[in-house]
């Protein structure tokens, strides 16, 4: 059986607890939406990708690109095609399996 004394003791330590979890709880909070009103909405990666193109072509990037290097075109024609590969050889009907007896 639980005492008075006991029983009082226990109260007071749940309430302490509560105190401090509700204590915690408001901090958390506080500085959770703190962070998240500071951040900035779009990123940099995001902001960069989303700045407008110029309509104007510049051209050293046109020499650039007419200065890449042109890989030479292939003459499919010269391939053969390749000869069938069979991974299992059919066995011949007329060859039996050589089945040797045990010796003692």
């Amino acid at each position: 059986m639980m005492t008075k004394i006991f029983a009082a003791r226990i109260k007071k330590d749940l309430l302490r607890l509560a105190v401090f979890s509700l204590i915690t709880v408001v901090i958390w909070l506080g500085l959770v939406t703190y962070r998240t009103l500071t951040q900035p909405l779009i990123k940099p990666d995001v902001k960069k990708q989303l700045e407008p193109l110029t309509a104007s072509l510049a051209l050293d990037t046109m020499d650039q690109v007419n200065q890449r290097l042109k890989t030479p075109a292939i003459d499919w024609s010269s391939l053969s095609q390749a000869a069938p590969v069979f991974l299992v050889e059919e066995a011949s009907p007329s060859s039996e399996p050589n089945v040797s007896e045990p010796t003692e």
